[in-house]
């Protein structure tokens, strides 16, 4: 049972539970004893965890462990990934991280401004904090919970299969507007036909979820 005496309180995660002292997160284990003091700056603002570019894509930064890493905000309100003994492992520098339990991946985002467009980056890490696909990928496919898909703008595509945990670059994506599909087009050759509803495709210019 955590006490009152916090300003905000977040879930358990491997024995930890993140929490608000005076604008300073702090983690705690299940006795109420402090295993991370309250060092790291919290707002709540809604730029720290869920932003206006998050709320838009259903993305939430939550303040908990996944294979020993867990989001964090650095003192220039960026996000990165602490260890359990609250070393930085993944240094903040991007806007939003979110963990994709099926792949065993954080999937990293950042944003730039060219004139009034917003443009999104996206890469991954993998649970040691080791950037894994490097974070100048203008999309991100999540297919089928199956494969995810980092590309660029000519629709070449770096490929993480929740199966192998291999990373394979080569992949093409193409939108088939007879059929209304989209096709997944292998390093070999073969082609994957996906269905509309089993795409999560997310690009800078029109951020759409299928």
């Amino acid at each position: 049972m955590i006490s009152g005496e916090y300003d905000h309180a977040w879930r358990f995660s491997e024995g930890k539970a993140a929490v608000c002292v005076n604008g300073k997160l702090g983690f705690i284990d299940k006795h109420g004893k402090y295993i991370i003091e309250p060092l790291f700056a919290y707002s709540s603002n809604p730029k720290y965890g869920l932003d206006q570019y998050n709320r838009q894509l259903g993305h939430f930064v939550d303040f908990t462990f996944n294979e020993g890493l867990c989001p964090m905000v650095g003192s220039n309100n960026k996000y990165g990934l602490i260890d359990k003994s609250g070393i930085w492992r993944l240094e903040p520098k991007y806007e939003s991280i979110k963990y994709l339990e099926q792949f065993q991946t954080w999937l990293i985002m950042d944003t730039h401004k060219i004139n009034k467009d917003l443009i999104v980056h996206y890469g991954a890490v993998d649970t040691n904090g080791n950037i894994i696909v490097t974070p100048d990928k203008e999309k991100f496919i999540l297919v089928n919970e199956d494969k995810a898909c980092w590309g660029n703008q000519n629709d070449e595509y770096i490929v993480i299969s929740n199966h192998s945990h291999q990373i394979v670059s080569g992949y093409s994506i193409i939108y088939i507007e007879k059929s209304n599909t989209w096709q997944l087009t292998y390093p070999n050759g073969n082609v994957e036909e996906l269905n509309y509803w089993n795409v999560n495709f997310i690009t800078p210019n029109n951020r759409t979820s299928f």
